[in-house]
């Protein structure tokens, strides 16, 4: 049997390398394990921090064994990364219920007087956990304690500007621990829309799997996270997007003002899209809507543009 050649291009395996770290450092896991997959079937990865990356990005997304695998090869090669690659190897054998081989390894390391001072305390929390997983108590491994109800009050009666504020800080960081958080602000009754979608999409986009239930605009469902599209991606927006780029191609101020409109309510209205209207009446809508601001007078759907005004009451606290 002749073997399947490889065409490697110029560049190739480091673009994707580069692509593979960028999409972890940015919470995508599934698309960095993607990338660093891609590469490995071209050439082996000799750059140990990458490997350690892609065994944080598969442990990401449970996938564990090969996590361990990566993180024993690591260990064997005397990385300089040793001691991170030693906790996620420690966490990911928690996660596999191999509660014998941890307690084995990290007593094999303070009877060799191993451990860096500063991880002394780290390591011993992480034995007494091992020991009570090992025992059958349910202590849920690797996660904070679940954030309080006091925590979530406490978010929901800041002001909706200093709200926003907050999440926009939190998309640049992992808010994998705060999921109680995140999903207790989508769930509020009192949680400002343009707010909800705001915490719905760090869910989305650190690919943190949980069913939120999502009351607006008189819509009300659960939606697990992971499958949800962004919501530039959902189809009445893609369809409407396009309307008006046709229709408002020869009016760039008209045709700028409408798609800025279009991207700031589609935020608002996420998961739910400007249901329970059709895509030509809010195509039509909107470029009634924008060139009513621009002082053209024509008859208009009356439900549609009070929706609109509404939309654009709600998001004008994005603007401030």
């Amino acid at each position: 049997m002749k073997s399947k050649k490889v065409i490697v291009f110029p560049g190739m395996i480091e673009k994707l390398i580069e692509q593979g770290k960028e999409h972890a450092e940015h919470y995508r896991f599934t698309e960095a394990v993607t990338c660093f997959e891609q590469a490995l079937t071209v050439a082996d990865i000799e750059d140990e921090r990458v490997m350690f990356v892609y065994a944080c990005a598969l442990h990401e997304l449970k996938q564990y064994e090969k996590t361990k695998q990566i993180c024993e090869e690591l260990m064997k090669m005397g990385t300089n990364h040793y001691w991170d690659v030693v906790e996620l190897y420690i966490a990911t054998s928690v996660e596999l219920k191999n509660f014998k081989q941890v307690e084995t390894l990290i007593h094999s390391l303070f009877e060799e007087q191993a451990i860096p001072v500063h991880k002394k305390e780290q390591f011993e929390r992480l034995q007494s956990l091992n020991q009570r997983l090992a025992n059958n108590q349910t202590v849920p491994a690797y996660e904070e304690p679940q954030m309080k109800n006091e925590e979530l009050i406490k978010f929901v009666e800041l002001p909706v500007p200093e709200q926003i504020k907050q999440l926009n800080e939190w998309t640049e960081i992992n808010m994998r621990k705060q999921l109680t958080l995140l999903q207790g602000i989508v769930e509020h009754e009192s949680t400002h829309p343009f707010v909800q979608s705001l915490a719905l999409l760090i869910l989305k986009e650190q690919e943190i799997n949980v069913r939120v239930q999502v009351k607006k605009f008189n819509h009300d469902r659960s939606f697990i996270t992971t499958e949800l599209l962004l919501p530039t991606q959902m189809p009445q927006y893609q369809y409407i997007e396009n309307f008006l780029e046709e229709h408002l191609m020869q009016d760039p101020t008209a045709l700028e003002m409408a798609t800025y409109l279009l991207a700031k309510h589609a935020i608002a209205v996420y998961p739910y899209e400007w249901q329970p209207f059709e895509e030509d009446d809010i195509a039509i809508g909107y470029m009634q809507f924008v060139q009513a601001m621009f002082g053209k007078i024509q008859e208009t759907d009356v439900e549609v543009q009070a929706f609109l005004q509404e939309l654009e009451l709600l998001t004008a606290i994005y603007d401030a």
